[in-house]
């Protein structure tokens, strides 16, 4: 049983690694409707000044830039 276990484990985590990860607009899903580009960006906007500076570092170091 440890085995099957084991192998599901991997064969899972190989799917996902082959498919890549989605996009960081797709996770963004309500009753089958993506959000908007302008939506994320009034949201961003929102949520950006009450994180800390270390991940508003890391965003700007992005190489893609969204706005």
């Amino acid at each position: 049983m440890k085995y099957i276990v084991f192998i599901i484990c991997f064969l899972l985590s190989g799917c996902y690694l082959a498919n890549g990860s989605p996009g960081e607009m797709n996770f963004w899903v309500k009753d089958g409707k993506k959000i908007s580009f302008e939506e994320y960006n009034v949201c961003a906007k929102k949520v950006f000044p009450s994180l800390g500076d270390r991940y508003i570092y890391l965003y700007k170091k992005r190489t893609i830039r969204l706005d």
